[in-house]
């Protein structure tokens, strides 16, 4: 990723201030970004406020006092034992300003093709790119190149190191391996063993329990969906018996196949089930799909935390086949011998592991992408690095990048694939760590926010660090991940928000479900995402746009969570494996 100022802006523990409510501070973030909207057409980001200037023009708005919840179980916080002038905070947002340049058409670079033909070069180095990478070598393909524009690979598989602790700055976990390729791969990085047939994962990184809880009507549920946490959510009793009944849907749609033996769900979902019925599931929402079922709103609101967080989208907007995909393997108990899996660092361990396959020479990072242009018989990348332009030549290349760059970076695109590449909706998000002397206690690895929260859902940095995360001592010092989606229509204030608005905001809503919080707080950090990933809203799945930007174009092939259709890592590797497998075919004709 991007290298980091290396001097953080250090400030007092702002005021405590009003509450401000989700509603009022995503208001002030429109606000905000109307005024940003020009300079980032412009193609360069706000400049950030210096520590002591006075607030911007378009503050948020001031709001009422929302009344206080009810007494939370949860123990509050013990006197801070670290003094409030300590609190070191820093914007560690990547430096968009040449993408938007790129969008802009202001990025302009050009140089004669140099150095020798590679068999392959992969443009973008995140984790659908790294794992065609590591396809390409396993089928015997070693003369690649893999372009990125950060300083580092990984793409949203990233993380930052504060007091000792790797923190995610975005992508937390990944899946239990569920094909063969999964298993090559994490066999090959060591994260499982496979004997007769049974999979162990390398307790090294086995994720300890408690998984998740959720804060809901002013307290915290643990295991919320299994029938002794659900009896403790404070909804209604039809409320209960429709999470029955779904849980039951659930289990109907895990075992279903069709006359084909394909399932209702797979990954990628094109490899799932044709039938109509299944694959009807995505024009409706969840919510419209609940309505059809005779189940009430106020069960799928229950999920809005977990959707929001994973797909960028609640109940109402996001796809019921995608939506019925993830509450599977949420809700249903896992298989004999599986186990959830995790890393210091989350996801950007994967990533780096994979980047150590690489062999010296086999990427170059801090290199934005100018153009891509397609010859009869080479692809030809044009890139800046380091101030200067340069032209690499393959045999083929693999664009493992986000599709709203391709209209940019492909001038050759045909209209009809630039047209599908703008119909993909990108959720801006906002993710922040936030450093604490002490670790609160009573906390689960995932912990979701359900109510007027900016916030989904927050992880514990170190819990894959300790055997018994839960007994570990709370006197250690921690880092809290906490996550932020936001609509589309809120970008331009995402990036235009200020640092004190994010942080008055997140340290309000972490003293709203852990009480005195702030007061241990030490260090926040924030890293916007303008564009994290598609959304699989209604009717996006299956999508014939999506189809079609999915497929190879002459010696081009495209891998990324977006074309899956679905924005998980799982969905990034599958995309990778096939792109790589496609590669190897055009370079076999």
């Amino acid at each position: 990723m991007s290298a980091y100022p290396e001097d953080e802006q250090k400030r007092e523990t702002p005021a405590k201030s009003q509450p401000i409510s989700r509603r009022d501070f995503l208001n002030g973030l429109l606000l905000s970004g109307a005024s940003a909207s020009l300079a980032l057409a412009a193609g360069c980001m706000p400049p950030a406020p210096a520590p002591d200037a006075a607030p911007p023009a378009a503050t948020l708005p001031p709001s009422p006092v929302p009344p206080t919840p009810p007494p939370s179980p949860a123990p509050a916080m013990p006197p801070a034992t670290t003094p409030a002038a300590a609190l070191a905070a820093g914007d560690r947002t990547s430096d968009f300003a040449r993408c938007h340049e790129i969008w802009s058409g202001s990025l302009k670079a050009s140089a004669e093709p140099g150095g020798h033909l590679h068999d392959c070069i992969i443009i973008g180095g995140g984790m659908s790119g790294l794992v065609a990478a590591w396809q390409l070598r396993r089928l015997g393909v070693e003369d690649i190149l893999v372009i990125e524009k950060d300083a580092a690979l990984g793409g949203l598989c990233c993380a930052d190191t504060i007091g000792g602790i790797a923190a995610a700055k975005a992508s937390a976990y990944p899946s239990f391996p569920f094909n063969d390729d999964m298993i090559a791969l994490y066999r090959d990085l060591g994260f499982i063993t496979v004997a007769q047939g049974q999979i162990t994962v390398n307790p090294k990184y086995v994720l300890q329990p408690p998984y998740d809880q959720v804060f809901v009507g002013g307290k915290w549920v643990s295991d919320p969906f299994d029938d002794e946490g659900s009896a403790k959510l404070p909804v209604s009793q039809k409320t209960r018996d429709d999470l029955a009944a779904l849980i039951a849907t659930l289990e109907e749609l895990w075992e279903w196949e069709d006359a084909d033996g394909l399932p209702a769900f797979d990954c990628p979902p094109d490899d799932a089930s044709r039938d109509s019925k299944m694959r009807g599931l995505d024009n409706l929402t969840l919510g419209e799909y609940a309505v059809s079922q005779g189940w009430g709103l106020e069960l799928v609101k229950i999920f809005d935390p977990l959707l929001r967080s994973a797909y960028g989208v609640g109940h109402d907007r996001i796809s019921a086949w995608a939506a019925l995909d993830i509450l599977s393997d949420e809700l249903l108990p896992a298989d004999e011998g599986e186990s959830s899996l995790g890393f210091p660092g989350g996801n950007a361990f994967f990533a780096e592991s994979l980047a150590r396959k690489l062999a010296s020479g086999q990427a170059l990072t801090g290199a934005i992408v100018s153009e891509i242009r397609q010859l009869k018989d080479e692809v030809q990348v044009t890139f800046v690095r380091q101030g200067a332009a340069e032209t690499r030549r393959g045999r083929t290349a693999i664009f493992a990048a986000p599709q709203f760059m391709a209209p940019y970076l492909l001038p050759d695109l045909p209209a009809d694939r630039q047209q599908a590449a703008k119909t993909f909706e990108y959720t801006p998000y906002a993710v922040a760590n936030v450093a604490v002397s002490q670790t609160p206690p009573g906390l689960a690895y995932s912990n979701q926010l359900l109510g007027d929260f900016v916030m989904s859902d927050f992880i514990v940095a170190d819990w894959t660090t300790h055997a018994a995360p839960q007994s570990a001592p709370t006197s250690r010092p921690n880092v809290l991940t906490a996550y932020c989606p936001l609509t589309a229509a809120e970008r331009m204030g995402l990036l235009a928000a200020s640092l004190d608005d994010w942080q008055a905001k997140i340290l309000a809503e972490f003293d709203k479900c852990i009480p005195g919080l702030s007061k241990t707080v030490t260090g926040f950090y924030l890293y916007r995402w303008g564009h994290a990933f598609a959304a699989p809203t209604k009717g996006a799945v299956f999508a014939p746009e999506r189809l079609l930007v999915k497929q190879p174009l002459g010696r081009i092939c495209f891998a990324h969570a977006d074309v899956e259709g679905i924005p998980t890592i799982d969905h990034a590797m599958t995309s990778g494996f096939r792109a790589g497998r496609e590669a190897v075919e055009l370079l076999a004709a």
